[in-house]
């Protein structure tokens, strides 16, 4: 409840928010001691309540930011989406002025949790 009402503000207010401390995760981990958030749960929270805010009441947005099926997230080279809710590229691209980044204690847990689902290639470097 807390994360959402921050996004919330953050986005009425046009303050800049970066996500930190242990998003390790793409999605919600429901079986991880802790429960930690995913990461692409928060920027999808943030940049499609940003692009849609009339879509995104606070219980919406706690929704999204506890949603544990990674196949009700979809990206390609038009935008994003959740469910029924979609930012163009340059939805994003305004969406990241605000929701500016993350942090993880690990370089690589988060490119082998995308890999994993399929949303990050392998490169030469690992």
């Amino acid at each position: 409840e807390r994360v959402a009402h921050t996004i919330e503000a953050c986005r009425v207010a046009g303050v800049p928010l970066k996500f930190t401390a242990g998003l390790h995760h793409a999605i919600r981990k429901p079986n991880r001691p802790g429960y930690p958030h995913g990461f692409v749960n928060l920027f999808a929270a943030g940049i499609l309540s940003a692009a849609r805010p009339e879509s995104f009441p606070r219980s919406r947005l706690l929704e999204l930011i506890n949603e544990e099926n990674a196949e009700s997230f979809t990206f390609d080279d038009y935008g994003m989406g959740w469910n029924d809710v979609s930012a163009s590229v340059e939805q994003i691209r305004e969406g990241r002025k605000l929701f500016t980044s993350f942090g993880s204690c690990s370089f690589d847990d988060p490119r082998a949790d995308l890999r994993s689902l399929g949303w990050l290639a392998a490169t030469a470097w690992g």
